[in-house]
C-alpha cells in the first residue's frame, strides 16, 4: 500500500508520516508534498492507494489538486485533511470522489480506523473490477467480444502471465471433475487477498477446454514507479505451485504449463495456444511440476520425442473414454513407435512410467537407475489392461455420442445466451477438457467454432427481415458488440451482415424466391 501525504504544514506532514510509522506503514511506501503541484507529481510517479490531503495548499488547493491527479491515478482513495469542518468543502470534495475527511490535528486512532477503512472498500472495489476483469478475458477468448470494443483500457495496456494446469489422472470423470472444482474453489478464495488497483486474476475455461490461470499488471508508464505488480503475480503463481503439490496423490497428479512474460494480450493468446498445441510433451519431460513453454518448444525439436508424446497421450485419451478398440490402436502405435526409435533416455522413460501410472493406472516394476524399459513387457502390460478395460462395465448409462447429441441440440436451442463448455460440461458431471475432445471428435470442430457456425447461420435468417438492424441481429444471436460480430460475418460469408442485408431483403429478391 502507498501512501500520499499532501499538506503545506511541515509538522502535520512529520506527525501523519510518524503515526504511519506506527501503525507499519513501510516508509518507503509514504509520499509527501507540500503544495498542490508537488501533490500532482507525486501521484504521477507513484499512484499512492491512499492520498491524504489538505483543502487550503499553495499553487493549487486540495480540491483543485484532486481534480486534476484523480485523472492520473484513478484508483486512489482521496481523503480531505482540514482544520475547519465546512459543509461547502466536504460537499465539494464528495462530489469529486473523496472517501471522506479528517479534522486537524488527526489522532492515530483516527488515522488508524480510516485507513482500515479505506482497505475495505479498496478490496470492495478491486473485487468488482477483477471480476469485470475475467469476464472480458473470457469472452474475449471465446470471442464473443474483441479488443477493438470499449472499456478495455487496463487489458490493452497491461502485461501478462499465463498458466495452462492440467489434470493426469485415471479416475471417472464425476471424480475428476469434483477434484477439479475443489482445487479451483481453493485458489478462488486466495485471489482477493492479492488484487490491488494494479492487480488483476483470472481463472477460466479456454475454448479447448483446458483449465488456465492468468495474471496482469499494469506496467508503469515513463516516469512512473514500479508498484510491485509483478511481484504479487509470481506470489499468485507460486501460491498455484503449492496448491497444485498438495492436491498430488496416487490417482491424480496436476502439472503447470506456464508462459513468457506477455506484453499484449495478442501475445498472452499465441503463448496460450502454443501451450496447448505442446502440452502431450508433458509425457516425456515431468508430470506434476512446472514446464514452461521455452522447454516444450526445446524438447519438441528432439527426435522421437514427440511422436513418443502423442503415442502416449493416445492411450491415455482411449483409456479415458472407456474405448477398447481405440486403446489397443494406441499400443499398436507405441509399439511401433518403440521398435523404430532409438532407446530413451533414462529420465524419459521414468516421465513415461510416472504418466502411464497416474493417467491408465499402469502399476511398473521398480525404476533402476540404468535404462529400464523393455518394450515386450510394456505393451505386454498394456495389452493385459486392455483386457481389463473391455470387461468393465462402464458405471455411466450415458455413452459419449450420446452425450455430444445431446450438447448441439442444447446449443441449437440456447444460442443466443452467454453458454460456454464449462457450464454445459459440469452439467454432465464431465471436465470440460474431456467434452471438448468429445465434441471434437464426433463433430469435426471445436465446441466455439460450431456455437459460432450456429449463431452466424440464425443471424442470416434474421438478416433477411426487411426492416431488421445489424445492431439488434447482433445481439439477437449472443454478440455485444456489433463492430465484432460483422467482422466474424464477413470472415464467413465474405461479405458484411449490412451488405447481406441489403442484397437479401429487397422485396423483389423475397418475391423470386418464394
Amino acid at each position: 500500500m502507498r501512501i500520499l501525504i499532501a499538506d503545506d504544514e511541515r509538522l502535520v506532514r512529520y506527525s501523519l508520516k510518524s503515526m504511519l510509522e506506527e501503525i507499519k506503514i513501510p516508509l518507503e511506501r509514504i509520499y509527501v508534498a507540500g503544495n498542490g503541484e508537488e501533490m500532482i507529481e507525486q501521484v504521477e510517479r507513484a499512484s499512492p492507494d491512499i492520498a491524504f490531503v489538505d483543502i487550503k495548499m499553495p499553487k493549487l488547493n486540495g480540491l483543485e489538486a484532486i481534480k486534476a491527479a484523480r485523472k492520473l491515478a484513478p484508483g486512489t482513495k482521496w481523503i480531505i485533511l482540514t482544520s475547519y469542518p465546512l459543509f461547502d468543502y466536504a460537499k465539494q470534495a464528495i462530489g469529486l470522489g473523496a472517501s471522506g475527511y479528517l479534522l486537524k490535528p488527526v489522532s492515530p486512532e483516527e488515522l488508524e480506523k480510516t485507513i482500515r477503512e479505506v482497505l475495505q472498500e479498496n478490496k470492495k472495489d478491486n473485487i468488482i473490477l477483477n471480476e469485470k476483469f475475467e469476464s472480458k478475458i473470457n469472452a474475449l477468448f471465446h470471442n464473443t467480444i474483441s479488443l477493438q470494443q470499449g472499456n478495455l483500457d487496463f487489458i490493452l495496456s497491461a502485461h501478462f502471465s499465463g498458466t495452462l494446469i492440467v489434470f493426469d489422472s485415471y479416475l471417472e470423470e464425476r471424480s475428476r471433475l469434483e477434484r477439479q472444482v475443489a482445487f479451483c474453489s481453493i485458489i478462488r478464495n486466495n485471489i482477493p487477498d492479492l488484487l490491488t488497483n494494479e492487480v488483476r486474476i483470472a481463472l477460466l475455461i479456454l475454448p479447448s477446454g483446458d483449465l488456465a490461470t492468468i495474471g496482469a499488471w499494469a506496467f508503469p508508464g515513463e516516469g512512473r514507479e514500479e508498484r510491485g505488480g509483478k511481484q504479487v503475480i509470481e506470489r499468485y503463481f507460486n501460491l498455484v505451485r503449492r496448491f497444485s503439490e498438495r492436491h498430488t496423490t496416487d490417482n491424480l497428479r496436476i502439472t503447470l504449463l506456464k508462459t513468457a512474460e506477455c506484453s499484449s494480450y495478442d501475445m498472452l493468446y499465441e503463448q496460450l495456444r502454443r501451450l496447448i498445441e505442446l502440452s502431450g510433451l508433458r509425457s516425456v519431460l515431468e508430470t506434476g511440476k512446472i514446464i514452461t513453454l521455452d522447454e516444450l518448444v526445446r524438447e519438441n525439436e528432439k527426435q522421437g520425442l514427440p511422436a513418443l508424446s502423442i503415442c502416449l497421450n493416445g492411450l491415455a485419451d482411449a483409456y479415458r473414454e472407456r474405448n477398447y478398440l481405440a486403446f489397443l490402436k494406441a499400443i499398436e502405435a507405441l509399439d511401433k513407435t518403440l521398435s523404430n526409435s532409438a532407446p530413451a533416455a533414462v529420465s524419459v522413460q521414468k516421465a513415461m512410467m510416472r504418466f502411464l501410472k497416474y493417467s491408465l493406472d499402469y502399476q511398473s516394476d521398480v525404476i533402476p537407475d540404468d535404462r529400464l524399459l523393455d518394450e515386450h513387457p510394456l505393451i505386454e502390460k498394456l495389452n493385459c489392461l486392455g483386457d481389463k478395460l473391455l470387461a468393465a462395465k462402464q458405471k455411466t448409462g450415458v455413452s459419449p455420442a450420446d452425450i455430444v447429441n445431446q450438447v448441439t441440440a442444447f446449443v441449437e436451442n440456447n444460442y443466443m445466451h452467454d453458454i460456454g463448455l464449462a457450464q454445459i460440461a459440469y452439467s454432465f458431471n464431465i471436465t470440460p477438457n474431456y467434452l471438448s475432445s468429445l465434441f471434437h471428435k464426433k463433430i469435426g470442430a471445436t465446441f466455439v467454432r460450431f456455437l459460432t457456425g450456429i449463431r452466424l447461420s440464425k443471424a442470416k435468417e434474421l438478416l433477411l427481415v426487411p426492416n431488421a438492424r445489424v445492431s439488434q441481429v447482433a445481439r439477437q444471436v449472443g454478440y455485444h458488440g456489433t463492430r465484432h460480430f460483422s467482422r466474424l460475418f464477413k470472415h464467413h460469408f465474405e461479405c458484411y451482415p449490412s451488405d447481406y442485408h441489403k442484397k437479401k431483403s429487397r422485396p423483389n429478391f423475397r418475391r423470386s424466391n418464394l
